[in-house]
């Protein structure tokens, strides 16, 4: 028997030095934090994208001090499953997957 692993998960050059996202799974109610190492941007977008590309959450979060802290309440309309949240800055993007079981 011949079994492929593949990994969930690929690492990008990202902008942030720090990204996190808790709880994890969660409710659609989260709290994101990201932290910016060098030429710290003015605002980020924090997306969140569905299993099929679709961008279900859009925002633009202040970065203060080289930071974010942002609470996302995504709403009652999502069903469970995996989703993937994106930080974008300075041209650069960071991802994290999470999962909402409600």
């Amino acid at each position: 028997i011949l079994v492929d692993v593949v990994p969930l998960s690929v690492p990008i050059k990202t902008n942030s030095n720090k990204l996190s996202l808790y709880p994890n799974p969660n409710k659609g109610n989260f709290t994101v934090k990201a932290s910016f190492n060098s030429a710290s941007p003015k605002e980020a977008t924090i997306e969140v994208v569905n299993v099929v590309g679709q961008v279900v959450y859009h925002a633009v979060a202040g970065v203060q001090n080289g930071a974010i802290e942002k609470n996302v309440q995504l709403g009652t309309e999502l069903p469970n499953g995996m989703y993937i949240l994106r930080i974008i800055a300075n041209d650069s993007s960071s991802i994290l997957h999470f999962s909402i079981n409600k």
